[in-house]
């Protein structure tokens, strides 16, 4: 058994993968890394796989117009409506793998090795997500989004819940193979360009999801969330509201406020001063 990460991508050239690339080949990570390709230029497949990574073609089909991008007519390629259906397509034919690891690809780095920590955090839960550190009511982005997608009723059941955030998950095996499956379904028919979010924490709101995943507070150190605790933009704003403390970033490692390093940095490009510093780092 092996620990697989995945993640989809759409338009974007290696030079903006290479972070995501570099970081997890660094971290100790030993498992099958995957890419789900919906929009994406052969150069680019090939220093994937070039670097370790196995790339999932959605599509052979190239578009005239763009250049040798693989292209399928007919798809938009909004990456939060679709990747849950392809990472279901994908993994329901895979066979001895223990945990997931989903993530976003542009904006996240690896510090350590997630396998480890989900060993060590089990606990009996088949999920994982991190806490962004601010309940749905205070966080503008995030409320006005799952009233967009499912109306006020919905709304008002999750306002006073912690906001999880779907581009830094994980799961057992089958557990995620199915929950990727019922956001999928939910999603398919949503006009927004965005539904995942929404879609996510209604799920993990209900049963039997609700007792089955672990809801990690953003002070533990699975991942930071930069765009709710740290962005220079936001940050005066949300701090009164914060569930948490807030994280911080000796130039090397990003850190828990009690000195934890996180397993993963998710949206440092909101900060710039981190980074220029984590893209010199895990550039080359």
């Amino acid at each position: 058994m092996q620990d697989l990460v995945i993640t989809a991508v759409s338009e974007y050239g290696y030079d903006k993968l290479k972070y995501w690339v570099n970081s997890l080949n660094s971290c100790g990570f030993t498992g099958r890394k995957v890419v789900i390709a919906f929009n994406i230029k052969d150069d680019t497949i090939k220093q994937l796989q070039d670097n370790g990574i196995e790339v999932v073609l959605t599509t052979d089909k190239r578009n005239a117009t763009n250049d040798g991008y693989l292209f399928a007519e007919g798809l938009t390629y909004q990456v939060p409506t679709i990747r849950h259906y392809f990472y279901w397509q994908y993994l329901k034919t895979q066979k001895d793998i223990r945990y997931v690891i989903s993530t976003d690809c542009g904006d996240v780095v690896f510090q350590s090795n997630p396998s480890e920590w989900l060993t060590d955090n089990e606990n009996g839960m088949k999920l994982f997500y991190g806490s962004e550190g601010l309940m749905y009511k205070d966080e503008d982005w995030g409320r006005e989004n799952i009233q967009q997608c499912f109306g006020t009723e919905i709304y008002e059941t999750i306002k006073d819940k912690s906001i999880y955030n779907a581009g830094s998950m994980a799961g057992e095996f089958q557990t995620f193979v199915d929950f990727s499956l019922n956001v999928a379904l939910i999603v398919q028919k949503i006009n927004n360009p965005t539904p995942d979010q929404a879609a996510v924490n209604v799920l993990l709101s209900l049963e039997p999801y609700e007792s089955i995943t672990n809801h990690i507070s953003h002070d533990e150190n699975w991942a930071c969330e930069c765009g709710t605790t740290v962005d220079p933009s936001k940050i005066d704003r949300f701090r009164p509201k914060l569930i948490c403390g807030e994280p911080t970033f000796d130039g090397e490692f990003v850190y828990t406020p009690t000195g934890k390093k996180y397993v993963m940095v998710h949206q440092y490009n909101r900060v710039p001063a981190w980074k220029t510093k984590i893209e010199a780092k895990y550039g080359k």
